[in-house]
């Protein structure tokens, strides 16, 4: 028996009932975890026989009640864990072995690597083995910044996964049980939809429900508009119809015909081309990397569904800002510089344009403004800026700089006053 590291109160212990028969592989998986604890100089785990019982388990082939004999046991000690390092992403690597997607993990800001996209699925830099892996991950320190990418396995050498309790879960299944839930479980992937479906027809499937229903992003659910449902949902049901009503089926047949229609195949011939050409000359994003990659390829995998459904979202969003650039250039044309460098002014202004932003002293707010003439005029204040859109004030500021951006000329501003609100 392992013994228990540290002090144990057994009022509070949570306890699992494990089968006789799987006690020895449970016994041989906490021995494997003590190895990778001494490897990392972590605490080794424990555990402790409580009691002796038995399980009463309804064998489903002929409703008879099993006594399976199981010992009751308690768990010590923490996962063996490299500490001080953060789960960062996920790298997915596509069917043609040449195509990766960076899934970033919410709430991490740091960009990850590219060198990941051109180092290879078969590369673990923690256990430095080379092996057939279609994932990877990559970890962060959260002193440093270094980053590696590890596989599958070594992952949990960084994030705590394998706990003592999880193992002790694991074991206390019946593997009869299992059996079933695994062959209940093929029976309802038999009921899923291919593996690949055509990039084109999904766009356009999208585009329809679109036109009708507007973009429904899973994140942003709205029942009581009607919107119960995310675009994709509704898309992915073309191609999962088993056990769908009548209604549904319907509703099917009606989005697949208006689908054909030219403006929806139009567009969705529109949006390929978008992200083949603009979007790829200019990403800014593992968003926009992933769509790219995804697009280049005339099938998708349908686990890809909603992030392809999302590219119609994005092209008319890039068309929409196309037109309001458009009309802000044609507005600010005849923008010129104004003063000198280095000059005090004094100028009626109307606020254009707020962004908070983060710096490296702190929040910084961008602030645009366009003075009576028609000049294009910009200030980097520090903090947040208590200003509105299309606001009227009169201010005093120092000339920064003169620049140029897009044909379009504008004067940079410094150490800005508000003499007056309107």
């Amino acid at each position: 028996m392992l013994e228990i590291q540290g002090s144990f109160d057994m009022t509070e212990a949570q306890t699992y009932t494990i089968p006789e028969y799987r006690f020895a592989d449970f016994k041989k998986k906490l021995e494997k975890l003590n190895r990778k604890a001494v490897k990392l100089g972590c605490d080794k785990i424990g555990y402790q026989v409580i009691n002796n019982t038995t399980i009463d388990f309804v064998n489903p082939d002929n409703n008879k009640t099993v006594n399976i004999p199981a010992f009751e046991i308690i768990v010590s000690g923490a996962a063996p864990q490299v500490g001080g390092w953060t789960f960062g992403a996920k790298i997915e690597t596509l069917s043609d072995s040449k195509t990766f997607l960076v899934h970033s993990v919410p709430g991490v800001t740091t960009k990850i690597h590219d060198r990941f996209r051109s180092l290879g699925p078969g590369v673990c830099e923690h256990c430095n083995r080379i092996r057939a892996r279609r994932d990877t991950f990559v970890v962060i320190n959260e002193e440093t910044g270094e980053q590696k990418q590890v596989g599958r396995q070594c992952l949990a050498d960084f994030t705590g996964f394998n706990t003592p309790e999880r193992a002790a879960l694991a074991y206390s299944r019946i593997d009869l049980f299992d059996e079933f839930t695994e062959k209940d479980d093929i029976g309802l992937r038999s009921n899923f939809f291919g593996d690949h479906q055509d990039t084109h027809w999904i766009l356009a499937l999208t585009s329809a429900y679109i036109s009708k229903y507007g973009w429904v992003p899973r994140s942003a659910l709205s029942v009581e508009v009607g919107n119960d449902r995310p675009t994709s949902g509704r898309v992915g049901a073309h191609f999962w119809r088993a056990g769908r009503s009548a209604e549904e089926r319907r509703e099917i047949r009606e989005f697949e015909e208006l689908a054909h229609e030219a403006k929806h195949q139009e567009r969705a011939t529109a949006v390929v081309e978008w992200i083949k050409t603009e979007l790829a000359n200019n990403i800014r994003s593992d968003y926009d990397q992933n769509l790219v990659a995804l697009t280049s390829l005339d099938l998708t995998t349908t686990k890809h569904l909603g992030l392809v459904c999302s590219a119609v979202a994005a092209y008319q969003k890039a068309q929409n800002l196309k037109v309001e650039y458009a009309k802000k250039k044609e507005t600010d044309k005849n923008s010129k510089h104004i003063g000198k460098v280095g000059e005090r002014v004094v100028l009626d202004v109307n606020v254009t344009f707020m962004k908070l932003m983060s710096g490296h002293y702190g929040a910084v707010t961008l602030v645009k403004f366009r003075d009576i003439e028609g000049n294009v005029l910009s200030w980097f204040a520090s903090g947040d800026k208590e200003f509105n859109v299309g606001e009227s004030l009169k201010i005093k500021a120092t000339v920064k700089k003169h620049s140029e951006f897009n044909e379009i000329k504008e004067t940079a501003l410094s150490r800005v006053s508000v003499l007056q609100k309107d």
